[in-house]
C-alpha cells in the first residue's frame, strides 16, 4: 500500500497540473465551425434555441424536461415548456412524445404532461377533503383541477381502496365516505318509515339537500333489503313511495266497499292514488265477473240485477232504461258499453235503452187503425194512387226486369205513410213515459216499415173495393167487433166504481157513463148496421147526434130498428145494467153478431195500467186548476179502490168525500182547500158576467174587472160549472178573481204532487 507521503505528493502534482495553463487554445469560431462539420456530417445531433444562440443535445433536453416536470410537481404544460426552455414548441412536443413512449409513467392529457405521481398526489388530496367532507364531486374536481372526467374518474376509481378511502358513484360523479353513507341511509330509513301514506319523493329530495343518485340508490336498497316496507312508483324525481300500511288499507277498502256495493268508481280509486285504476282491478280482480265501464266497474250482483230488468223487459214486450239501473257514478256511455257487453240475445239497444222486436211491433199496431182508415180514404178519394204500386212490367231480358223493380222500389218509397214527427207525435200520447230520445229514435225506425204496411193496407183496401160484398162486410164486421170489444172492456171496468157512490151521486154516474162511453157504442153499432144495409151516413164524423141515429134507424128493417129503438131508448134511462143488457142482445148474431168476450185478470190489469198513466200525462200538461183536481181525485179514486172512474165535473166534491177515509190528514185538507178556493174563483166570475150583463141592459159601461188571460172560457168550462152546481153555489166573497186564480197557480203544484210523487216512485 502506499503510504501518505506518496499520496500528498500526489495531490500535489494534480494541483500544479490544474494551475499551469493550456499551451494550445480553440477559439470560439473554431469551436462553432467544429460543431457545425460534426452537425454537417451526421455526427452530431442538437435543438437550437428560439435566439439561435444556444443549442442542446436531444438527451440533455430531455433531461432539462423531467426536471421541469420533477419541479412542477409532476405536471406541465408543454407550451409552458417551450417558454421556460426557449425552444421551438415542435420540439417540445417531439421530445415529450418520445418521453411518452419510453416512460410508461408520463401521460398527456389536454396539453399537460403529467406523471403518474401527480395522480397520486391528487388521489391522496382527494381522501383527504373525502374524509372531512363525506362527500367529493367528481365535476367540481374536474373544474378546478382542468382535467377531463372521464380521465379523472378512470384514475380515481382505480386507487380507490388504496389511497382514497370510501364509496364510489361512477354514475354521479361522486365519492362518499362509508359514515356519510351510513349517515345517509339512516336518514331515509327513518322518513320513510314515519310515512303512512303515499308520499312524493321529489319534496323530501329537496328539503333534505339529499344527493339525487345516492338516495335513489339507497331507497331501493332499503326496499329491496326489507327495511322499509312499501313499494316505489314511478322513477326518479316523478317517484311516489306508497307505504304498506297504506296499500293493506286501501285494498281493505276497496274490497269493502265492492263487496258492499258491487261496484268501483274509477275517480274515487284516484282519490285513494291509484294511477291506473282499470289495471288494478284486472290484477286484483281478475277471478271476479266484472264488466269494465267508463266510469267505474261493475260487479255480478248489479249485473244480474240489470240483466233480469233487461229479461223482464223482454218477456214482457216493453222497454227499460238501463241508466237509472246502474251505479250513480254511470254517465250515458256507460249504459252503452254495459249494452254492447250484454250477453241477452234479440234486444234492441237505443243508447242505453233495452226493448225488444215484440215492442216494435206493438208500436206499429198502434198505427194499424189509423193506416187501414186512412188507406180506405186514399183509395177511394184518388184510386190512380195504385199505379204507383204496380208490380214492374214482364219481359224477356233480365236487365229490363231489374231495371223495372228498381223504378218501382223507387216509387213505392215515395208513398210514405208518415213523417218521423207525426209518428212521434202519436207514439207521446199512445205511449207517454217514454224519453223523447227514445221514441225519436223507435220513430225513426218503424217509418219505412209502416211504410211497408201501408202500401199493403193500399192493395187490400183496393181489392176490397173490387171484391164482393161479403168479403168487405167481413172485414168491416172485424174491425167493428175490435172497437166494440175495446168499449166494452172499459165500460164494464167503468161500471165497477159505481157501487162506491151513494144516492144522486150514483144516479149521476150512471148517467155520464150512458151520455158518454154508452152513447159511444151504440153510434158505432148503428153505423155498422147502415153500412151492411146500403143506407148513406150523412156526416162524415165519428160521432152521431141523436136525431142522426134515429133517422137511421127508421131507415133499418123492422125487426132490427125495433131492438136498436129498444138500446136507444135505455140510453136516457139512469141504469148501465139495463143498457149492458139490451147491448149484448142487440150484438147477437141476428143483429150484428159481434161477440162480446168478458175482460180477463191480465187484460184488465193492462187497462188499469194505461189509464192511469194517461191520466199522469194529463195531470202534468194540465194547467187549468179545475180540471188538474178533478184528474188527481179520479187517479186517487183508482188508486185506492182499484176501479177505473169515468165521472163528470160536479162528482169531484163526492169523489172527494170517499177519499177521506183512504188519504192523509194533511193530504185531505190540502184538496178541500183547493177544492173551495176553485168553488169561490167560479162563483166570482160568475157574479162578474151577471154584473155585466146587467150594466149592458141597464144601458151603462160596464165595470171592468182584469180577471186574467182566459178569464170567461174558464167561468164557462163544464167541470168548473159541476163542481159549483154540486156545493149548491157558495156565498159571494169580496176576493177578485185575479187574486183567487193567483192562489189557485200558487197551490196548483202541490195538487199535482200528491199523485205525480207515486209516479216517480213507480
Amino acid at each position: 500500500m502506499a503510504s501518505w507521503d506518496e499520496v500528498r505528493k500526489l495531490a500535489a502534482d494534480f494541483k500544479r497540473i490544474q494551475n499551469t495553463s493550456t499551451a494550445h487554445k480553440l477559439s470560439e469560431r473554431n469551436c462553432v465551425e467544429i460543431v457545425a462539420k460534426l452537425i454537417e456530417m451526421k455526427l452530431l445531433d442538437v435543438i437550437y434555441t428560439l435566439d439561435g444562440k444556444e443549442y442542446v443535445t436531444p438527451q440533455c433536453f430531455e433531461r432539462e424536461i423531467k426536471d421541469e416536470l420533477h419541479v412542477h410537481r409532476g405536471r406541465i404544460n408543454i407550451v409552458d415548456l417551450h417558454q421556460i426552455l426557449n425552444v421551438d414548441l415542435r420540439h417540445v412536443e417531439a421530445i415529450v412524445e418520445e418521453l411518452l413512449k419510453q416512460d410508461d409513467n408520463l401521460v398527456l392529457v389536454q396539453g399537460d404532461l403529467i406523471e403518474l405521481s401527480y395522480l397520486d398526489q391528487l388521489a391522496e388530496e382527494v381522501n383527504d377533503s373525502l374524509q372531512e367532507s363525506g362527500q367529493v364531486l367528481v365535476a367540481e374536481l374536474s373544474r378546478n383541477r382542468g382535467l377531463p372526467l372521464s380521465f379523472l374518474v378512470e384514475n380515481l376509481h382505480s386507487r380507490m381502496g388504496s389511497i382514497i378511502h370510501g364509496q364510489f358513484d361512477s354514475v354521479g360523479g361522486v365519492l362518499y365516505t362509508e359514515a356519510y353513507v351510513a349517515r345517509h341511509r339512516s336518514r331515509v330509513r327513518g322518513i320513510f318509515s314515519a310515512a303512512t301514506r303515499p308520499t312524493a319523493v321529489s319534496p323530501i329530495l329537496a328539503r333534505g339537500g339529499f344527493q339525487d343518485n345516492l338516495f335513489h340508490s339507497v331507497l331501493r336498497e332499503l326496499i329491496s333489503a326489507g327495511e322499509l316496507k312499501g313499494a316505489l312508483h314511478g322513477r326518479l324525481e316523478n317517484a311516489t313511495f306508497i307505504p304498506d300500511v297504506y296499500s293493506k288499507m286501501q285494498k281493505k277498502w276497496i274490497d269493502s266497499f265492492f263487496a258492499s256495493n258491487s261496484y268501483l268508481e274509477f275517480d274515487a280509486m284516484r282519490r285513494l292514488g291509484i294511477d291506473d285504476p282499470i289495471l288494478y282491478i284486472k290484477n286484483h280482480y281478475s277471478n271476479h265477473d266484472v264488466i269494465l265501464l267508463n266510469t267505474c266497474c261493475i260487479g255480478y250482483s248489479i249485473q244480474s240485477q240489470v240483466t233480469a230488468a233487461i229479461e223482464e223487459a223482454k218477456n214482457s214486450h216493453s222497454w227499460v232504461d238501463v241508466l237509472p239501473l246502474l251505479p250513480s257514478p254511470c254517465i250515458a256511455a256507460d249504459a252503452e258499453t254495459f249494452l254492447n257487453k250484454c250477453s241477452i240475445r234479440d234486444i234492441l239497444k237505443y243508447e242505453g235503452i233495452a226493448t225488444c222486436k215484440e215492442f216494435m211491433h206493438a208500436c206499429m199496431a198502434l198505427f194499424t187503425e189509423m193506416m187501414e182508415t186512412r188507406a180506405l180514404q186514399d183509395v177511394s178519394k184518388n184510386p190512380s194512387l195504385l199505379s204507383e204500386l204496380s208490380s214492374p212490367t214482364k219481359g224477356s231480358d233480365k236487365r229490363d226486369k231489374k231495371r223495372s223493380a228498381r223504378q218501382a222500389d223507387r216509387k213505392t218509397v215515395e208513398i210514405k205513410f208518415l213523417d218521423v214527427p207525426k209518428i212521434i207525435s202519436v207514439l207521446e200520447q199512445k205511449i207517454p213515459d217514454c224519453p223523447p230520445e227514445f221514441i225519436e229514435a223507435v220513430a225513426q225506425d218503424i217509418q219505412r216499415p209502416l211504410t211497408e204496411e201501408y202500401h199493403k193496407a193500399l192493395e187490400v183496401s183496393f181489392d176490397l173495393m173490387k171484391k164482393p160484398s161479403g168479403v168487405q162486410n167481413r172485414k168491416l164486421h172485424a174491425a167493428l167487433e175490435t172497437q166494440v170489444q175495446e168499449l166494452w172492456m172499459q165500460l164494464k171496468l167503468f161500471e165497477k166504481a159505481i157501487p162506491y157512490f151513494e144516492g144522486d151521486s150514483r144516479v149521476q154516474a150512471h148517467k155520464y157513463l150512458l151520455s158518454t162511453l154508452c152513447s159511444d157504442l151504440v153510434t158505432r153499432v148503428v153505423r155498422f148496421v147502415a153500412e151492411d144495409h146500403m143506407i148513406p151516413v150523412d156526416t162524415q164524423e165519428i160521432s152521431l147526434t141523436l136525431e142522426d141515429r134515429i133517422k137511421i134507424i127508421g131507415q133499418l128493417p123492422p125487426a132490427i130498428s125495433k131492438q136498436l129503438k129498444s138500446l136507444e131508448t135505455t140510453l136516457r134511462g139512469k141504469d148501465v145494467e139495463t143498457f149492458s143488457q139490451k147491448f149484448e142482445t142487440v150484438c147477437g148474431m141476428e143483429c150484428c153478431g159481434v161477440f162480446l168476450k168478458k175482460p180477463d185478470k191480465k187484460k184488465e190489469r193492462h187497462l188499469l195500467f194505461t189509464h192511469r198513466q194517461s191520466l199522469l200525462g194529463k195531470v202534468e200538461q194540465e194547467e187549468d186548476p179545475a180540471m188538474t183536481l178533478h184528474l188527481v181525485v179520479v187517479i186517487l179514486f183508482q188508486q185506492f179502490t182499484g176501479c177505473m172512474l169515468h165521472a163528470p165535473g160536479r162528482m169531484v166534491p163526492s169523489i172527494v168525500t170517499i177519499l177521506g177515509t183512504h188519504l192523509q190528514e194533511e193530504e185531505q185538507k190540502i184538496l178541500l182547500s183547493f177544492q173551495q178556493l176553485i168553488i169561490k174563483y167560479i162563483t166570482a166570475v160568475r157574479n162578474m158576467e151577471e154584473a155585466k150583463r146587467s150594466s149592458n141592459a141597464n144601458g151603462s159601461e160596464p165595470q171592468k174587472l182584469e180577471t186574467g188571460e182566459g178569464t170567461a172560457e174558464t167561468a164557462k168550462d163544464s167541470e168548473k160549472e159541476g163542481m159549483a152546481e154540486s156545493n149548491g153555489g157558495d156565498e159571494q166573497t169580496d176576493n177578485e178573481p185575479t187574486v183567487l186564480l193567483s192562489k189557485l197557480n200558487s197551490e196548483l203544484p202541490i195538487v199535482k204532487a200528491i199523485v205525480l210523487k207515486t209516479k216517480k216512485d213507480q
